[in-house]
């Protein structure tokens, strides 16, 4: 959570709405972000979304599979998520 909370900081940093993410895989934080929306200029860069396309891109780069991972996985997220990330994840 510590690392949600930090991501969390840093997008206040750069004028974000300050929410971070963090995947925790064996006790290992494999995949984390912040929100992008104004940087990127895309309202889907909630950092929910973010983090799963990192999750994603850790799942191919070490041969696991997606849903194998996620069943085993901690989320956290300092904020409830929204629907759009809801149903992502």
């Amino acid at each position: 959570m510590d690392v949600a909370f930090e991501l969390a900081c840093e997008a206040l940093k750069c004028n974000e709405v300050p929410v971070g993410c963090a995947f925790v895989y064996n006790g290992e934080v494999i995949a984390s972000g912040r929100n992008e929306v104004n940087a990127t200029r895309d309202a889907t860069q909630h950092a929910e979304m973010v983090t799963i396309r990192r999750l994603e891109q850790w799942c191919r780069n070490n041969e696991k599979e997606l849903d194998k991972v996620l069943t085993e996985c901690d989320l956290f997220v300092t904020v409830e998520p929204c629907i759009m990330c809801t149903a992502a994840i």
